[in-house]
């Protein structure tokens, strides 16, 4: 279980733009289905929060990843506004996301074309509390068809 880049016990500088993130889980992934102890059609992703942003990133684009859990994804300004989010959320989330571009010359577009990718392998999307992720996550649900689970834990 790698610690992303900056994050944890890995080097490197920490960021909090998933998309630069992309390479580190990329790698993960190969040198799994490169182990001989490893079914390459087996290989899934587990996420937690900005670990989960990556988790779906990497998922959509990866044919092999066959199966995505993502723990307090939230994805960008545009699935907060589907998922009804207060403005003081989306005023949060768009400056972080501004910040973000700028910091790092590139922008996102929105995670819910991610789960749409994603589809129709299994992916688990975990929310819990009255977070703004819960909602997002039904609107990730509902765009994503039947292979897609929310699950909110008290």
């Amino acid at each position: 279980m790698p610690d992303l880049r900056g994050h944890g016990e890995s080097d490197g500088r920490s960021t909090s733009a998933p998309w630069k993130l992309d390479d580190d889980i990329d790698a993960a992934a190969e040198w799994l289905a490169a182990r001989p102890d490893v079914d390459p059609t087996r290989i899934g992703l587990l996420g937690l929060s900005l670990g989960g942003e990556v988790a779906l990133r990497v998922a959509a684009h990866r044919r092999d990843v066959r199966a995505t859990v993502a723990e307090g994804a939230m994805g960008a300004v545009r699935d907060a506004k589907a998922g009804a989010a207060s403005w003081p959320a989306l005023a949060q989330l768009g400056g972080l996301s501004v910040i973000s571009t700028v910091l790092t010359g590139e922008g996102t577009g929105a995670d819910v074309d991610l789960v749409t990718r994603i589809a129709p392998r299994p992916l688990l999307l975990i929310s819990a509390g009255r977070a703004i992720d819960a909602d997002v996550n039904r609107v990730f649900q509902r765009r994503g068809g039947r292979s897609i689970q929310h699950w909110k834990p008290p």
